[in-house]
């Protein structure tokens, strides 16, 4: 399984890439595309989602079904309110498809199928920067910079089988 995103036009941001969201510009949020590629044509496959901020490194996540359309590639989309991003930081939209994802909704299992199933899953980033980015101070700038290193760094988490031992 793989996720990539379409190529629907010029202002597209790639996968684990930098994302200017400026809150000034919206009203509502941002929309992202992203396509995954399942040689099963028949599995139900289920998205996961969420918001990481140097605050809250391990939130609650959205789960949603990916319809089924007949062939090795599903598009999905996702839509990021501009109430989840704080302003002049960064922060990271995970995201992660599984068709074995099953009823788990602690936020330490995000993007983690059960066993035997653990391989059955594809990840995908973006770094989201929130501001103008044409006039972000450098105050700003290292704020941005400051936060995005924060969510680098690696993320212990107790109580799963084979992590944080």
């Amino acid at each position: 399984m793989l996720i990539d995103r379409p190529q629907t036009g010029v202002g597209d941001t790639p996968l684990s890439s930098n994302f200017w969201a400026d809150k000034s510009q919206t009203t509502t949020g941002w929309t992202f595309r992203a396509r995954v590629r399942d040689e099963d044509v028949l599995e139900k496959l289920q998205l996961q989602w969420r918001i990481v901020t140097r605050f809250q490194k391990t939130p609650e996540f959205v789960r949603e079904d990916i319809p089924r359309n007949g062939t090795a590639t599903r598009d999905f989309m996702i839509f990021v309110e501009q109430g989840l991003l704080t302003g002049s930081e960064c922060h990271k939209l995970e995201i992660a498809v599984s068709g074995h994802f099953g009823s788990e909704t602690r936020p330490a299992y995000f993007g983690q199928p059960p066993m035997p199933f653990q391989d059955d899953v594809a990840l995908g980033t973006w770094w989201l920067w929130e501001g103008n980015r044409d006039l972000v101070s450098q105050g700003q700038a290292k704020q941005i910079i400051d936060t995005c290193d924060a969510l680098r760094a690696p993320v212990v988490q107790q109580g799963i089988a084979g992590q944080g031992e």
